[in-house]
């Protein structure tokens, strides 16, 4: 599934499934990257689901390597910035470039730590001459 998104998000900004490609994306990144807020939550993952990477259960970390999760992640939203700044056709249409800059804006937001890269990528866009 990952590369048929980053495919879509990369090579068809002009295509329907553009919208819904960031979204995957934004709710990957948000997924597989740890949140800043420590909540006491009342419902177990397993019933309210996966929002951030300390919602994995301890006995998943024996499986899978969160780490890695943490570094997809990461790549991911690199990815959208670089995007966000070069264009693959040279220019933005104006629905793809709302959908991309909603979703980094929406990571930037959840993830602080994310924030330092969505700012150098709007202003790197606010700064160029197209």
């Amino acid at each position: 599934i990952e590369d048929v998104m980053l495919n879509i998000l990369q090579n068809q900004a002009d295509s329907p499934a553009f919208r819904f490609a960031a979204q995957w994306a934004k709710v990957v990144v948000l997924s597989q990257t740890p949140s800043p807020l420590v909540l006491a939550v009342r419902v177990p993952t397993e019933l309210r689901g996966i929002n951030c990477l300390q919602d994995f259960p301890e006995k998943t970390s024996m499986y899978m390597d969160l780490d890695a999760l943490r570094q997809q992640a990461e790549d991911i939203f690199a990815t959208l910035c670089t995007l966000l700044v070069k264009p693959p056709s040279g220019v933005w249409g104006v629905e793809p470039l709302r959908s991309l800059m909603q979703c980094i804006g929406s990571i930037a937001r959840q993830r602080p730590a994310c924030c330092e890269s969505a700012l150098r990528a709007f202003r790197q866009l606010l700064e160029s001459p197209a």
